[in-house]
């Protein structure tokens, strides 16, 4: 939901990243679950899911290092729980991490050059979103966190086609997002629920005007213009005839 950035690699992730390439998914989870130091570990294997989606736009491969990570996460946050609370943490927060990523990466909604998501891959991508927002509750990670956990569950209702539970979800995104203070995402939830409005009765005016409304008032907040393209996207992806 935020605009990505470009982060310096960290010792870990070019020889993961070699290993993708040379010897396959299954060869760099290997080699990254032997590594020392579990926190720096769990955030390598976010990384190289990300990589494997942006880079290799290889969607199995992404699912494969994503779910490798999050077991690993989870495992390790239980083992050291008793010795090392904080890490245990850590580790519980790299899990929320790869679910939201692997869940946002196996969405249809983004229309990423390249990538070709099956129902089956949505599927995951839509236990994912539930588990992240589990771990954002139990973690305690407050509104922001909530707010993009109910809107990425929503963005997955608008894939499967229940416009009702989608549009549920983005008021309650949209909620989370205000008490955060953040109104652009706000007002983005807006035009979310009135896309989902849209997908149950495309005829509607009054969801198709709040939409254009929620379009034309994004670029005024910050990332708004990012916002606005993606909204926009995924009106064409899921209102194809009609279009924002």
């Amino acid at each position: 939901m935020a605009a990505s950035r470009k982060k310096a690699k960290k010792p870990m992730e070019q020889p993961a990243r070699d290993l993708l390439a040379s010897q396959g998914a299954a060869a760099a989870i290997a080699w990254l679950e032997s590594q020392p130091d579990p926190a720096a570990v769990a955030s390598a294997f976010d990384a190289l899911a990300r990589h494997a989606y942006t880079h290799h736009k290889d969607i199995g491969a992404m699912l494969a290092i994503a779910q490798a990570g999050i077991e690993y996460a989870l495992r390790t946050s239980l083992e050291v729980a008793e010795d090392d609370a904080d890490l245990a943490f850590a580790l519980s927060g790299h899990a929320k991490t790869i679910n939201y990523n692997l869940s946002a990466n196996t969405w249809p909604g983004w229309a990423d050059e390249g990538i070709a998501i099956t129902p089956e891959q949505q599927a995951l991508g839509y236990q994912a979103a539930h588990k992240n927002l589990e771990l954002a509750e139990i973690l305690d990670k407050g509104d922001l966190a909530l707010g993009r956990a109910y809107w990425l569950i929503g963005a997955h209702e608008l894939a499967a086609a229940n416009p009702a539970a989608a549009r549920a979800a983005f008021e309650q995104a949209g909620r989370h997002a205000a008490a955060a203070g953040q109104p652009g995402e706000a007002r983005l939830n807006e035009g979310y629920a009135h896309l989902a409005e849209l997908l149950a009765d495309p005829s509607q005016p009054a969801a198709r005007q709040g939409l254009r409304a929620a379009l034309a008032d994004l670029p005024q907040y910050p990332q708004g213009e990012f916002f606005a393209r993606q909204l926009q996207t995924a009106g064409q992806v899921f209102q194809p005839s009609e279009g924002a």
